[in-house]
């Protein structure tokens, strides 16, 4: 039960934090628009990351 409320708890206070810091600076700093631009090479890298926590998790084991 504990663990379920972790997983809401942090990914919403992350969230919150956020949008408060983008409001606080009246729109997204710069370096929030330059990945927000190369979003789908950042979406690659993370997909790629993914996979390849994945294979060494079952290689590990």
């Amino acid at each position: 039960m504990l663990s379920f409320i972790y997983a809401l708890v942090i990914p919403v206070m992350i969230l919150g934090l956020l949008y408060l810091f983008i409001i606080e600076n009246n729109g997204l700093p710069d370096w929030m628009e330059r990945v927000s631009r190369n979003s789908g090479s950042v979406w690659t890298y993370g997909i790629i990351a993914i996979a390849l926590v994945g294979i060494l998790r079952y290689l590990i084991r």
